[in-house]
């Protein structure tokens, strides 16, 4: 989904973008508290290394 977003022509010409962080239950956590922790974690690391990927734990 997002690499197919990247080469999809938005109305303004520019690439579209996105940083996700991607947690499961209950693999990654076990409580609904923790794995959206979890994900958001990953997503803020996503953010750090350059933006444009997904993260899983």
């Amino acid at each position: 989904m997002r690499k197919s977003l990247e080469n999809t022509p938005s109305p303004t010409g520019e690439s579209i973008t996105i940083s996700a962080g991607i947690a499961e239950y209950p693999i990654t956590e076990n409580t609904p508290t923790k794995l959206i922790e979890k994900a958001d974690q990953c997503l803020y690391q996503a953010k750090k290394q350059g933006r444009n990927r997904v993260i899983i734990p």
